[in-house]
């Protein structure tokens, strides 16, 4: 056994070769939403296909009675993990229950909006109605799978989204300038013109546009640095996809003395800025040839 201190590992092992009554603290309690989690994608390493149940997820019954498992929920979703120091970006799966876990309660976070004089139980109840089921649900049985797959749609009472979603990739343009661009590059059934977009130009998660039509974002006037920009694209079907791209915007240069000294007098004529006297690029050159050799010899 583990503490509550150790990693997960070096943890209860089942030695029976039954997955029956492996649920455990805190999934035991009476108030607990109990959560299974089924693979979205291939999982070898824990023996799931997509749409099975994990072998990490737990089973019941439970010792008191009961199915144990309420519900089912996806895993090894992509997220976007915490920018390095560098302000690199990257994605990853995030799995286990621990990625199913939050599935259920963002859904669960909906219908407390959409249904604000809802009581708990009505928002459980209505939560595991509304999950489907299917042939690996129903093959899988209670103790696993409990009510079936999570299903948002079912759980508010509307009608599911048909379809796909459109896939986005962002393109930055002109970075490092004081005018950098965002472009969404969209793979749609629809055409570009009918989808609207918006921008979290600061990435606090609160919009800073409304629904706009889709067209690349200038950023002229951001202080200059690195800015990070969440941009959600809604199609024609209510499908809402979101992606984020970090750019940097420059600083605007100084002019430089060539540039004023080649500047239009207006009578036709350029001045030519002339060389510091005495030293060209070639004779710079031989010197630093000459004390490369004198360092080796």
């Amino acid at each position: 056994m583990s503490d509550e201190v150790s990693g997960w590992r070096g943890g209860a092992s089942f030695r029976d070769g039954s997955d029956a009554l492996t649920i455990c603290n805190p999934a035991t309690a009476d108030s607990a939403i109990r959560v299974g989690a089924f693979a979205l994608i291939e999982v070898p390493m824990a023996g799931g296909k997509p749409g099975e149940l994990l072998s990490y997820s737990s089973r019941g019954p439970l010792l008191r009675g009961g199915d144990g498992i309420d519900i089912g929920a996806p895993t090894d979703a992509l997220a976007a993990v915490t920018p390095l120091a560098s302000g690199a970006m990257g994605w990853m799966p995030f799995g286990g229950t621990s990625g199913a876990g939050p599935h259920v309660a963002g859904t669960l976070a909906l219908m407390r909006q959409a249904l604000p004089g809802a009581s708990a139980e009505e928002l459980r109840q209505k939560l595991l109605t509304g999950a489907k089921k299917d042939a690996l649900v129903d093959k899988a049985g209670r103790t696993a799978f409990g009510q079936g797959r999570l299903d948002v749609a079912g759980a508010l009472g509307i009608a599911p989204v048909t379809g796909t979603a459109p896939k986005l990739v962002a393109v930055v343009e002109n970075d490092k300038t004081t005018k950098p661009v965002l472009r969404l590059d969209v793979t749609d059934d629809e055409p570009a013109e009918t989808m609207r977009v918006r921008w979290d130009l600061d990435y606090d998660g609160v919009p800073d546009t409304e629904w706009e039509p889709l067209a690349p974002h200038a950023f002229e006037g951001k202080e200059p640095g690195l800015q990070w920009v969440r941009a959600e694209v809604l199609d024609r079907q209510g499908h809402v996809t979101s992606t984020t791209a970090q750019l940097e915007v420059g600083t605007v240069p100084p002019p430089s003395p060539d540039a004023e000294a080649n500047a239009d007098s207006g009578c036709g004529c350029h001045a030519t800025p002339s060389r510091a006297p005495g030293w060209s690029f070639g004779a710079i050159a031989l010197f630093a040839l000459a004390f490369v050799r004198r360092r080796r010899s």
